[in-house]
């Protein structure tokens, strides 16, 4: 994945279901959304484009019948505790804003 970071998009979105199109648009998302929350800048909206992102791993986690906690810490699988936990996270973002260190507080008061 170092070596070449954007290998997923090589593969057409066939291992996952998705169109490569909305892959990118997930990728951005995700990382677009980090850097504005960490800025304070449209605090609501990379939040809403953050928890989009969380509802769809969230999705794929319970489509795929993974439990909620892993029954040990290295068991091996996937668990949909952290997707759970990161949609949280991001709709405390939507819905309490950014605080008085942020952009948005800068640029709209």
């Amino acid at each position: 994945m170092v070596k070449n970071p954007l290998h997923w998009m090589d593969r057409g979105g066939e291992s996952s279901g998705f169109p490569p199109v909305l892959q990118a648009l997930g990728a951005l998302s995700v990382f677009g959304g980090g850097v504005a929350i960490l800025a304070g800048f449209l605090t609501p909206l990379a939040g809403l484009g953050l928890a989009g992102a969380m509802l769809v791993a969230l999705a794929l986690h319970l489509s795929h019948g993974t439990p909620f906690v892993k029954s040990a810490p290295d068991a091996p699988g996937e668990s949909y505790d952290t997707s759970l936990l990161y949609l949280a996270i991001a709709l405390l973002f939507v819905f309490l804003g950014s605080g008085t260190l942020s952009l948005d507080y800068l640029l709209f008061g």
